[in-house]
């Protein structure tokens, strides 16, 4: 656990706000297919010439967890532990859900996910980051959860992860 804390000074009144606040920060093992948490971004860049890894994007993160209807909505997230057979090879799919969460709090183990995606993927490398679009045209504004499901295909592992962000007009 991480303790935070941060200080804002209004300069027109003088008056100072603070923020306490705890972080608890996974470890990941080493031994079974995991995801890290997926981090929802105002926008994330693909740099041409990166380096292979987390430092060939860019990613500006969006706190507020908001996106216009008309938009877009961007995910970053890291895929570790993925299976590679004798030649370094990996074979996994990506798959992202999205559903509706009602404002009123009813039950949402009942609610249904819509597939956006499911795509395949080859690697070399026993973790892999990555970047989704979801593209909101057209939908209502409101609470949303956004769900990504990796199946690692050569030791049949599954690995999820679920956030949520709202969609404002």
């Amino acid at each position: 656990a991480y303790y935070l804390a941060a200080e804002a000074e209004d300069q027109v009144t003088d008056r100072v706000g603070t923020l306490r606040d705890t972080l608890q920060v996974r470890r990941f093992g080493r031994d079974h297919l995991e995801l890290s948490s997926l981090l929802m971004a105002r926008r994330i860049v693909e740099l041409d010439n990166g380096p292979p890894g987390r430092e060939r994007y860019l990613v500006l993160p969006n706190p507020l967890l908001e996106a216009p209807r008309s938009g877009t909505a961007s995910f970053y997230f890291e895929v570790y532990n993925l299976s590679q057979d004798t030649f370094g090879a990996t074979r996994y799919r990506v798959t992202y859900q999205t559903r509706v969460i009602p404002e009123s709090g009813g039950p949402e183990d009942q609610l249904e996910w819509a597939t956006a995606v499911s795509s395949e993927f080859e690697g070399s490398e026993a973790w892999e980051p990555f970047r989704l679009t979801l593209e909101l045209d057209d939908n209502s504004t409101g609470l949303r959860e956004f769900r990504v499901v990796v199946d690692d295909l050569q030791d049949l592992e599954r690995a999820e992860e679920t956030t949520r962000f709202r969609v404002r007009w």
